[in-house]
């Protein structure tokens, strides 16, 4: 059996200016409410905040499965079955390590100076159209 507590919600929104901008203040207080929780603009719980919930979480595939989707939409879902993203061990072991040595933080550092060069191409020829849907 296991023991249950209370969901509870944050108003906190998560994308207003203020909080992107300083987004400290705002998550120490989500983390401070709870264990687990999810904020009033979203449909479906399962926000851990606190790294011990999280690790948690993220380590016991019975109850927290990434199997059926990790997303809010359905149709996401569906299209993600399968992937590294929307699986569960061992199958995202197997998924997982063709790509292990290509995602560490050494291998992608590698790349930093190649995706400043496309953004600063991106950018430039952004303003050179003079109107651009960002």
């Amino acid at each position: 059996m296991h023991a249950t507590v209370p969901l509870r919600t944050s108003d906190v929104e998560l994308s207003a200016e203020d909080v992107l901008h300083d987004p400290y203040l705002a998550l120490r207080d989500i983390r401070e409410a709870g264990p687990c929780g999810t904020a009033d603009r979203l449909t479906t719980p399962g926000s851990f905040p606190a790294t011990s919930t999280s690790a948690a979480a993220l380590s016991d595939h019975a109850r927290f499965s990434s199997a059926h989707g990790v997303g809010y939409e359905d149709q996401f879902n569906a299209r993600m079955e399968g992937t590294v993203l929307v699986s569960d061990p061992p199958d995202q072991a197997r998924l997982r390590a063709p790509l292990s040595d290509k995602l560490t933080s050494k291998a992608l550092a590698g790349l930093r100076t190649r995706i400043a060069a496309l953004a600063d191409d991106l950018a430039t020829d952004a303003v050179a159209k003079g109107d651009f849907d960002a």
